[in-house]
C-alpha cells in the first residue's frame, strides 16, 4: 500500500511539474545581451552560446553592418554547433554540417541556414534577444525583418 502511495505521489508531482511553464527556461531564452556599443566590432560574439544557446554576429551584409542573433543549434538534428575562428565557420560536431559566419549552410546534411532569433535595441540602448521566437529562412534568402539591427 505504501509503495502504491509513493508511486501515486510521484506521478502527481510529475504531472504538476510538467503542466506548469518553466519560467527559468523562458527567462533564458529572452534576455538583454548588453549595450549595443559592446557588439559593434565585426565578428562572432560567442559568450551566449552556453548560457542562452545563441551566437551574436556583427557582419557586413550587402554593404551594411548588421547585428544578428543565430540559434546555436544545427538545423539538421539540433546538435549544438561550435564556432571555428580559424575556418570562419560554425561546425556541427554530430554529422559534419558547416555554416558560414552569416549562418548559411555550406555542407553536410543541414537542410537550411542557421535559425535566427528576434533581436531589437531597447530605448535605453541595450540589445535584447528573444530566442523563443525563431525566424527560419531558406538558403539564399535575405535576413527577415526583426532578425537584425542595422549599425
Amino acid at each position: 500500500m505504501s509503495l502504491l502511495g509513493c508511486v501515486g505521489g510521484l506521478l502527481a508531482f510529475l504531472g504538476l511539474r510538467f503542466s506548469v511553464p518553466n519560467a527559468a527556461a523562458r527567462n533564458r531564452l529572452r534576455f538583454r545581451a548588453g549595450l549595443l556599443t559592446e557588439f559593434t566590432e565585426e565578428g562572432i560574439h560567442t559568450q551566449f552560446r552556453d548560457s542562452h544557446g545563441v551566437w551574436i554576429a556583427c557582419l557586413r551584409i550587402a554593404g551594411k553592418r548588421r547585428l544578428a542573433a543565430y540559434r546555436a543549434t544545427c538545423t539538421h538534428l539540433g546538435c549544438l554547433t561550435l564556432w571555428s575562428e580559424a575556418d570562419g565557420e560554425f561546425h556541427c560536431p554530430c554529422h559534419g554540417s558547416a555554416f558560414d559566419a552569416a549562418g548559411d549552410n555550406l555542407r553536410g546534411p543541414a537542410p537550411r541556414p542557421l535559425d535566427l532569433c528576434t533581436i531589437r535595441m531597447t530605448s535605453d540602448g541595450y540589445v535584447e534577444i528573444d530566442a523563443s521566437h525563431v525566424l527560419r529562412r531558406a538558403a539564399g534568402q535575405p535576413l527577415p525583418p526583426g532578425s537584425y539591427i542595422l549599425l
